[in-house]
């Protein structure tokens, strides 16, 4: 049984939890703590599992994107390199300006049908989506559209004087090579 104070002695009221040394910490912080480290570590592992996941599927996309513009670039090259080939000795024959403006017309409509599979390469690279973080993949799909870029401007300049295909050309890829 609690003994009554005694005359003169200080009395004590007892209130709600006693309070504790300074710099002591609450018995429940220490699990509060570990709980949200690791709730946190859970969001941080599944955020880089959808990470990913998305950088398979664009990588996978991008692949697509490199093989079309590879391709594309390549069958256009070899069609142009193939009509001056042909063009070539006619040329070098010297012949009179009117055969020579024919020769030039010939190369322009030799070349004119790679176009549409350039620039569909190119609308494809275009659309493939890429998260703006994912720098490798991003890099790739840019060097991708600056060389079907390169390739259109060459293209139609070639198609609208076939003079322009005698002239050296460089298309580097870049990060876009298949």
């Amino acid at each position: 049984m609690d003994s009554l104070p005694g005359p003169g002695a200080p009395e004590t009221i007892g209130q709600g939890r006693p309070l504790r040394p300074r710099g002591q910490r609450h018995p429940h912080h220490r699990r509060r703590l570990v709980l949200l480290g690791t709730v946190l570590l859970v969001l941080v592992a599944a955020g880089l599992v959808v990470d990913h996941r998305i950088r398979g599927r664009e990588s996978l996309r991008v692949g697509a994107c490199v093989r079309d513009a590879a391709s594309a670039v390549s069958f256009a090259s070899n069609r142009v390199d193939s009509i001056v080939s042909y063009v070539r000795p006619v040329l070098d024959s010297g012949p009179r300006a009117h055969l020579r403006r024919q020769m030039f017309g010939l190369v322009s409509i030799s070349v004119t049908p790679t176009v549409p599979g350039v620039r569909r390469a190119r609308e494809h690279c275009a659309a493939t989506e890429v998260l703006w973080f994912h720098t490798d993949a991003h890099a790739t799909r840019r060097d991708c559209l600056l060389l079907l870029d390169r390739d259109l401007a060459y293209l139609d300049g070639v198609t609208s004087d076939g003079l322009k295909a005698f002239a050296s050309r460089s298309l580097p890829a870049g990060r876009c090579t298949g």
